[in-house]
């Protein structure tokens, strides 16, 4: 299963099981049109908020760079972890071939600050990471359109945290 699939997946299951676990004791076609109702009512507000946070939790954004100029390789992975315990690890490492590697991991805790869902599984949430160091809070822009995911307009790998 491709990265892209299994995002969609994650997204089509978390809103399966949202229509499905506030109509359990309906009856089949009650439970269709009120799980289709409710999908349809929770595409804003605080509702969107937390299916975006459960979508989004226990994952890791990655994005990896390479690059290489006049036969300097080098390189720049970014891995954003997003706990479900609200903390978020965020690890960088550098790599010029020949010269240094360099890595900082920064710590803090992380929430949706707003959402927008739409059907089919495609949105987009601020999320805004608080570090734990006391610098100022960052605020960004996760998209999904079910073929990719991009922070700050720029696409990255979406994938379960081994860290969280």
């Amino acid at each position: 299963m491709t990265r892209t699939s299994l995002t969609i997946c994650v997204i089509a299951g978390l809103l399966a099981t949202a229509g499905a676990t506030t109509t359990a004791g309906a009856a089949p076609a009650a439970r269709e049109s009120a799980a289709g109702a409710h999908a349809a009512a929770c595409t804003k507000g605080a509702c969107a908020r937390r299916k975006a946070r459960k979508l989004l939790a226990d994952k890791v954004l990655i994005r990896f760079t390479e690059t290489g100029s006049i036969g300097n390789y080098s390189s720049l992975d970014e891995r954003l972890h997003l706990c479900r315990s609200a903390d978020y690890v965020y690890d960088t490492v550098s790599y010029v071939e020949g010269a240094s590697t360099y890595s900082e991991r920064h710590t803090g805790r992380w929430r949706v600050v707003s959402a927008r869902l739409r059907k089919g599984g495609t949105g987009s949430a601020k999320v805004r990471g608080t570090p734990d160091d006391g610098s100022a809070a960052i605020t960004v822009k996760i998209t999904f359109n079910g073929n990719e995911t991009r922070v700050g307009g720029t696409a990255v790998i979406v994938e379960r945290s081994d860290v969280c």
